[in-house]
């Protein structure tokens, strides 16, 4: 089997004075091959142009609750929501090896972060849901979603969505 090295990433995503140390554990799948098979879309700038076009065509009432708003939600740990679909192992960083462990590897359930299929196995997840919640995929690009009872446009860049329609909708 093939085995994929593993490395904990440390980041600061505060500042000197203000720290917010976060942790993650990355794989280290190293592209040694050309893969056809692997794509994950990124929506075209025009995406973000359209929603909010869309949130400012609809401003038109007078009761503020009939007009639309723009939203943006980030998921945490994404990856960590899409299913590895191919056998993957992992080597156990050192820092989480209990007695015994080192001569065994991991299998991942899950997608992480530096294997090769993550950010696609986290884009057929999503458009999996989008559909399940009554979404229709875009034609033109699979990053875009729209909600046709309830008005809803989204746009999807990674794991960070940007929707507009009216509050009570979105």
């Amino acid at each position: 089997m093939k085995v994929i090295s593993t490395k904990w990433l440390d980041v600061n995503k505060g500042d000197a004075v203000n720290k917010n140390c976060r942790a993650r554990l990355m794989g280290r799948e190293i592209k040694r091959d050309k893969r056809e098979d692997l794509f994950a879309a990124t929506p075209p700038l025009e995406s973000l142009r359209m929603i909010v076009s869309i949130c400012a065509n609809n401003q038109r009432s007078r009761h503020p609750a009939d007009n639309n708003i723009m939203m943006t939600n980030d998921v945490k740990r994404a990856y960590f929501h899409a299913a590895a679909t191919r056998p993957i192992f992992v080597k156990i960083p050192k820092e989480d090896w209990e007695d015994g462990d080192e001569d065994k590897v991991g299998q991942l359930n899950l997608s992480l972060y530096g294997t090769r299929d993550a950010a696609q196995n986290w884009g057929k997840t999503v458009t999996t849901m989008m559909v399940n919640l009554g979404f229709k995929e875009g034609e033109h690009s699979p990053c875009n979603f729209w909600h046709q009872n309830r008005n809803i446009a989204l746009t999807v860049h990674g794991d960070d969505f940007t929707s507009t329609g009216r509050e009570a909708d979105l």
